[in-house]
């Protein structure tokens, strides 16, 4: 029986994330800021986070600008590297707009919240003038550093998330104790000038609903978790360390070669021919009581800030589950532009009827 499922990519923009313009003839009357929030950024629905940064004044006295000294461009360079500005917002008042050289970073460290292990996510909202897609996170603990595969910015605001669950995962990383986190731009040529605004720590399972009865959704960080009936273990649609998700042990092997070649003798996926970078995105595309669909993305672009458009080379695949069990799945390659595709095999690990 195929199966398919959809999950979302680390960074979501939409027209609304373009920064709100004050109403004509007067000033703009903000909502309180935790609607603001709330609105901003749908994995707080639990109601269970924690905020880093928001540069915000607070009720304690500590203005939003001092939130400032938390954060500096490495090497060192200019303090006026590094502002608080007010025109520039994704919630509330102000944020930190920075100008980051190339092979510099910029660095928060929080003096306070150290224990990330009780969340799912790092949330950070982050403002872009253009289209960028080697945005990279690190973060830093007491016994290593983890590196995010390479994130994809769109013009506007952006919500980047980071599964913390990824970072024990990896090994050689304690989310207890973490020190730093870094933001680069890493194949900037010239300096890049972006704006920060909510830093959180974000616990985001929760159960998806409405749902077909007997079928379970939920969601943990950025992956997502089924179970069915007929399914003796549940279905885990998970992000694997190149960016892309896959649904684990039952994803379908797709194996490509080029046109005159024949494929490769063993029998693992072979996706090469599409292209060496790579970035996914998976969405939650429908959920009721008769249905759950989803899609994952597959995207192999050729140079920078080409990850968007359905021009870009890509494998997608879209998955609808039903209450009885069935899983129809359905596979979709572009390679426009690219080198011609000649045999192409699909190993299925499940029985499946073809269409």
């Amino acid at each position: 029986m195929l199966k398919r499922f959809v999950i979302l990519i680390a960074v979501f923009c939409s027209a609304s994330c373009l920064p709100a313009r004050p109403p004509a003839g007067g000033a703009a009357r903000l909502e309180p800021l935790p609607i603001q929030q709330a609105k901003a950024y749908p994995e707080t629905v639990t109601g269970m986070f924690v905020s880093l940064a928001d540069f915000e004044d607070s009720p304690g006295g500590k203005t939003g600008r001092s939130q400032l000294a938390n954060f500096a461009i490495e090497p060192p360079l200019n303090p006026a590297a590094v502002s608080y500005v007010v025109n520039v917002t994704r919630t509330g008042a102000g944020a930190l707009e920075a100008t980051l050289p190339p092979r510099c970073e910029l660095v928060f460290k929080e003096p306070s919240v150290h224990n990330f292990s009780g969340y799912t996510l790092v949330s950070l909202a982050l403002y872009s003038p253009a289209l960028r897609d080697d945005l990279q996170i690190t973060l830093v603990s007491a016994a290593g550093v983890w590196i995010s595969p390479r994130t994809l910015v769109q013009p506007g605001w952006n919500n980047v998330l980071i599964d913390i669950r990824r970072l024990d995962a990896a090994g050689g990383f304690d989310a207890k104790a973490v020190g730093a986190i870094k933001l680069a731009f890493v194949d900037s040529a010239s300096p890049v000038t972006f704006a920060i605004d909510d830093i959180m720590l974000i616990n985001n399972e929760r159960k998806i609903a409405p749902m077909p009865k007997d079928l379970t959704l939920t969601k943990i960080g950025m992956d997502y978790r089924l179970t069915m009936p007929g399914w003796l273990e549940p279905l885990a649609i998970s992000q694997d360390a190149d960016g892309l998700w896959r649904l684990g042990g039952d994803q379908a092997i797709v194996r490509l070669a080029a046109a005159g070649k024949p494929l490769p003798a063993h029998p693992n996926e072979s996706i090469g021919i599409m292209g060496g970078h790579r970035v996914g995105a998976v969405e939650l595309l429908e959920n009721n009581d008769i249905r759950v669909r989803l899609a994952s993305a597959w995207y192999f672009p050729s140079r920078q800030g080409e990850w968007a458009s359905m021009a870009v080379r890509q494998i997608r695949w879209e998955y609808t589950f039903y209450a009885d069990g069935r899983c129809v799945a359905n596979l979709f390659i572009n390679n426009s532009g690219g080198t011609t595709i000649g045999p192409l095999e699909m190993l299925l690990k499940r029985p499946a009827a073809w269409a």
